[in-house]
């Protein structure tokens, strides 16, 4: 489903990202913030998920397939109930092949920009410019999501991949990594780094599988190919 409300909104100029701070796709356009909830059926925890998300925007949809059996009163219902909260509200034919969006009701939120509480709003911000791609999948449950700190630790990784053992200071004067490049490598997160002298770093074996492995593929060639050729 979430292949198919990303395509619609890019379509009309918009860039999505999937599970950002818990938000299941945050759209952006012109500086606005467009927050999409999403489950398999109209029910209490995604009106309750929508409303906790105009703490971040006043634009939030709530998003379901098309029910295979429901009356015009259920359509009228849903949108009655949505408008009231202020909610937009998008039904995907997922039961057709041809997978079409629908936004039956537009966002009409009475909140205030004074409102959304501008801590959150800086954090979902901050969190999609940390990110390169989007490829998470909205909705997915239990699945390792990639996030701005993740990419930092492989940006890092595929690093110590081509060059071996280097100091924070390389990394942060050299390759542009950000400041935080330090505090990684120390706290060592997911144990993918590994102090071979002092002030200097290179892969684990843990790293090496990770690298290797399956997982992040399409993030990992990006940084390898990004960093294939060593800066002077």
């Amino acid at each position: 489903m979430y292949e198919c409300v990303k395509s619609f909104f890019t379509d009309l100029g918009y860039t999505a990202f999937a599970e950002v701070k818990n938000c299941d796709i945050v759209l952006l356009k012109n500086d606005t913030i467009t927050i999409i909830e999403m489950k398999t059926s109209f029910n209490l925890k995604l009106l309750y998920q929508a409303l906790d998300r105009l703490k971040i925007s006043k634009d939030v949809y709530v998003c379901i397939p098309r029910p295979t059996k429901i009356t015009k009163t259920n359509y009228k219902n849903m949108i009655t109930i949505v408008k009231k909260l202020g909610l937009g509200l998008i039904i995907v034919a997922i039961d057709s092949p041809v997978h079409s969006v629908d936004i039956l009701c537009l966002p009409a939120s009475t909140v205030t920009e004074k409102s959304v509480k501008s801590n959150r709003k800086k954090s979902v911000l901050k969190e999609i410019s940390g990110r390169t791609k989007d490829i998470n999948t909205a909705g997915t449950l239990r699945a390792k999501l990639h996030t701005a700190y993740r990419e930092k630790n492989i940006k890092i990784a595929c690093i110590m991949e081509k060059s071996g053992g280097i100091s924070a200071k390389e990394l942060v004067n050299k390759y542009l990594c950000k400041k935080d490049a330090y505090s990684i490598i120390y706290k060592n997160f997911y144990g993918w780094f590994e102090r071979i002298d002092k002030g200097i770093y290179s892969l684990s074996n843990v790293g090496k599988a990770f690298l290797n492995g399956l997982e992040f593929k399409e993030l990992i060639e990006y940084y390898r190919n990004k960093y294939k050729e060593i800066p002077k």
